[in-house]
């Protein structure tokens, strides 16, 4: 599907300075789309509305993966891709990180964790 061909959609996006409704910002921008929009205060809403079939949005893969599988929501595949996010693991440069905190920053610098962040990027 062509970008376009969601123009006359509502784009449902979350609060302002949230980073989901940038990308989505960013998005309609790049394509020159300026459809009517509905801020909703979480992904949970906006995750609802979509079920309800009130308007479409961007959320990340890892946000709608539940609802994808139930087949309560459907994924559209849109020609050119989608934008790209960076992702970072923070932790604090003062406090030792607690044990569960170095074996994720362990998997998520190793092998298994960039197959998986791979993975994720290319579905």
């Amino acid at each position: 599907m062509k970008p376009e061909q969601l123009a006359d959609r509502v784009w449902l996006m979350r609060e302002p300075g949230s980073g989901t409704r940038q990308l989505v910002a960013e998005f309609l921008a790049e394509h020159d789309l300026r459809p009517q929009t509905l801020t909703l205060g979480s992904n949970g809403a906006i995750k609802e509305a979509v079920r309800l079939g009130l308007g479409v949005s961007l959320q990340s893969r890892m946000a709608v993966a539940h609802e994808l599988r139930e087949g309560t929501i459907a994924e559209v595949s849109l020609r050119g891709g989608l934008p790209q996010r960076q992702w970072y693991a923070l932790h604090s440069a003062t406090v030792p990180p607690r044990p569960a905190v170095e074996q994720f920053l362990q998997f998520a610098n190793g092998p298994a964790g960039r197959r998986a962040f791979a993975e994720r990027d290319a579905s």
